[in-house]
């Protein structure tokens, strides 16, 4: 045996040659790690150049992507270093994405490969998938938006994944109009969730391969960047919706329902990302002085469970809140039959409707029969009847069967047998505010003439807002009290946190009125009238949307 302590030299031999042997192989001294990280930023700094010329920029940003890449994936680094590294291939796939984006010269989807001269002489190919739900075309994109350049006020969360590939706001503007071909568009257009990953490869006659990948966060969880490795996928899903224009919800909620002739014409079903036929419809609509900006943040919520937002698309429905109940609905009936037209609708949908919109809602599936009809029109109701053709507007807002699309329904602080307030001072200030589009009056002065009056009470056309069609005692809520919803359906109602139901109300409406018999769950939650945004009710919303999917899955 050596005696190591009468030779120290040994000792320290010894000790560097253990820890040379317990070093993980392939692994690079730590120094050489910084010094590599700290190149790829430099080289991200020098793309990001606006007065190199846009080839010489993708080449810088290919070039940084590529190099970053490579030391990401390494083994032998960890922690906030590493996350250094994915951050700058990440910021280098957006960026370069947004550079070919400006630059259509570059960039085209039909031109295939693209010579880009750098340190590697790359040969960028974008892929342009069939048929593949996990990575989008890059054909319908108009333009693309850095998350973070979005104001996410008023969300509650930011529903975002880290891991590889740089997210993004993928833009498909429409122009001015909704057309023929995407008839369920913001006239802003629409978004998507978008993240960009590049990958690289050997080439040919000495160039370096590189694909650039426009991935579906929804759909893709990870990504093919290494040899041996599925990376996780980098996303933002908060950010698509944050893009859309808001305004204050009070005011344009008050504005639309005051002055419906400005509004009427934007009346319609909106699809607030590209349809999918492989995900379920979700249907939100809005109630009294409001608008679908209201929703945006229960969405939010619903998009951050990974299930939801794979099996589940958001629609909302937006219409002048003021309009007669009874014409909105029909309004709501046509756009499903629009859609079911063009889409066909196989996997249903459900319809999620707050205070009115509830009742726009119920209205979807019901089978009205006579029942308004007759309540409506009394003793001219045979004669009326018999005199309007099938197609009639009027008769075809209060004669109407159920669509068998919607599937389920939940319905959030809805008045189904009205409420006291219409009956008020302050339903009767909002009556004479309302300003009934006069294409609509004369419409239907043409079409029932003397029986207007029915509608109306003997009251004047101030009595077809919907104000007064909150009513207890209007004839459409009650004839419709009693007849049957054909879909499966649930409840969500306030209390303003006092717990005395069945003698509760939730400041607009009482539980009286909110409670349905008939409904599968009953939640009673401790807010207001306004709890769509509670947690207990994004909650109850998740709930609900899980036990359709089991009951679909049966």
């Amino acid at each position: 045996m050596i005696a190591t302590h009468r030779h120290p030299l040994l000792v320290w031999l010894l000790a560097a040659l253990f820890l040379a042997g317990c070093a993980a192989p392939g692994t690079r001294p730590s120094r050489e790690y910084a010094t590599e990280l700290t190149h790829i930023e430099r080289l991200l700094k020098s793309a990001r150049s606006t007065r190199l010329h846009p080839l010489k920029q993708a080449g810088l940003y290919l070039d940084t992507a590529d190099a970053a890449l490579t030391l990401a994936v390494r083994r032998g680094e960890k922690g906030q270093r590493n996350q250094r590294a994915i951050g700058v291939y990440n910021a280098s796939c957006a960026e370069l994405t947004l550079l070919l984006e400006k630059n259509p010269n570059l960039w085209h989807p039909q031109k295939g490969f693209i010579s880009i001269a750098s340190k590697a002489n790359y040969a960028l190919e974008i892929e342009n998938p069939r048929n593949n739900r996990e990575v989008w075309s890059p054909l319908p994109f108009t333009g693309f938006e850095l998350p973070q350049k979005i104001n996410r006020k008023g969300f509650q969360q930011n529903v975002i994944r880290p891991g590889y590939g740089g997210a993004l706001v993928g833009l498909l503007k429409t122009g001015e109009e909704r057309t023929s071909k995407d008839p369920f568009a913001y006239k802003v257009g629409r978004t998507a969730p978008v993240t960009a990953t590049l990958s690289f490869a050997p080439g040919k006659g000495g160039t370096r391969k590189a694909t650039l990948v426009l991935n579906n966060p929804i759909y893709r969880d990870t990504a093919p960047l290494s040899k041996a490795d599925k990376l996780p996928l980098a996303a933002d899903f908060t950010a698509p919706y944050a893009w859309y224009p808001r305004r204050s919800e009070l005011i344009a909620g008050f504005m639309a329902m005051i002055r419906m002739e400005e509004y009427l014409g934007f009346t319609g079903l909106y699809m607030l990302q590209p349809y999918d036929p492989n995900r379920i419809p979700v249907l939100f609509v809005h109630g009294l002085a409001s608008t679908p900006q209201m929703w945006l943040n229960d969405i939010n919520e619903l998009t951050a469970d990974p299930e939801l937002r794979k099996r589940y698309q958001f629609w909302v429905y937006w219409y002048p809140t003021g309009a007669p109940i009874a014409y909105s609905a029909f309004r709501l009936r046509q756009d499903l039959a629009a859609v079911e037209a063009k889409y066909g609708l196989d996997k249903g949908l459900v319809v999620v409707g707050h205070s009115m919109g509830g009742i726009l809602s119920r209205m979807q599936s019901t089978d009205s029969g006579r029942a308004i009809w007759d309540a409506t029109f009394q003793k001219s109701a045979e004669k009326l009847y018999l005199r309007l053709p099938a197609n009639n507007s009027v008769k075809s807002a209060i004669v109407f069967n159920a669509n068998p699309k919607v599937e389920r329904l939940i319905f959030i602080c809805t008045p189904h047998r009205g409420s006291e307030m219409a009956l008020t001072s302050i339903g009767a200030l909002g009556t004479r505010l309302i300003s009934i589009p006069m294409a609509l009056v004369d419409g239907l002065k043409d079409t029932l003439g003397s029986s207007l009056d029915l509608i109306t009470g003997g009251k004047g056309i101030g009595n077809l807002t919907s104000i007064q069609g909150l009513s207890p005692q209007n004839p459409l809520l009650v004839s419709m009290a009693p007849l049957a919803i054909r879909a499966p359906h649930h409840s969500i109602i306030g209390d303003r946190g006092r717990g005395d139901t069945p003698n509760s109300s939730d400041g607009v409406v009482p539980y009286w009125s909110s409670h349905l018999d008939s409904a599968q769950s009953e939640l009673i939650v401790p807010g207001p009238h306004g709890s769509f945004q509670l947690p207990q009710t994004v909650k109850e919303l998740k709930r609900i949307l899980h036990l359709h999917l089991d009951k679909k899955a049966l």
